[in-house]
């Protein structure tokens, strides 16, 4: 009989069992400390992509260009005291590359996904909020052209600033600045660590934090 395989975490897994866990601790300090959060957002910005594994960023293999799209995400967590908000996050982006380098590079599709942590202040009393946060897990996939998809792996950090509308409905409208570092490339089966290929984009969201203040 075979043993079965030890069962491991991953790190994003780790991440979340142990900022709810560090959550729990603070519970009794908030009534309603329990809160979530869906997010709505289009953002614009650019992208750098070196085109081989060389590391150099010259002319002739560098990708470059704008980046727009929309993005779906989903905040929740504990608030500690009614003014600190900690807990897991998860953001999905489907955004367009249009390129300005090479020369007559057609545009393409891409799908991120990112899983990780956020942790924000804000309070009842005070009708702006900011947050902080870091994915752990950042993967994307490119259509490349000619058809090949290509799936990049890295993390990112964001960070930003909102206005809450005060009143029976929360709202909030904000502007969240993103920058994604990919080092690790499969495409075609084939996996290779790649020179560090940037995205960055500023989003801005429309959210809901139900509970939170």
């Amino acid at each position: 009989m075979k043993t079965p395989p030890p069962f491991k975490l991953s790190k994003t897994s780790l991440l979340i069992l142990t900022l709810l866990s560090l959550s729990l601790l603070f519970f009794q300090k908030s009534a309603n400390a329990f809160w979530f959060e869906p997010i709505l957002g289009y953002s614009t910005g650019s992208f750098d992509f070196p085109q081989d594994s060389t590391g150099r960023l010259t002319d002739s293999n560098q990708y470059e260009g704008s980046v727009s799209g929309y993005r779906l995400g989903l905040r929740a967590g504990w608030s500690i005291g009614q003014v600190l908000h900690v807990g897991p996050s998860l953001t999905y982006d489907k955004l367009t590359f249009s390129y300005d380098k090479p020369a007559g590079t057609q545009d393409a599709d891409l799908k991120a996904w990112a899983v990780g942590a956020v942790l924000g202040l804000g309070s009842k009393s005070f009708p702006f909020r900011f947050w902080v946060g870091y994915n752990l897990q950042d993967k994307l996939d490119l259509d490349q052209v000619g058809g090949s998809l290509a799936k990049y792996e890295g993390t990112s950090y964001y960070a930003g600033l909102g206005y809450k509308f005060s009143g029976s409905f929360p709202l909030t409208l904000g502007v969240e600045y993103t920058v994604r570092t990919y080092d690790k490339l499969v495409v075609l089966g084939i996996n290779d660590d790649v020179p560090d290929y940037e995205v960055s984009h500023l989003t801005a969201t429309v959210s809901v934090p139900f509970n939170m203040f």
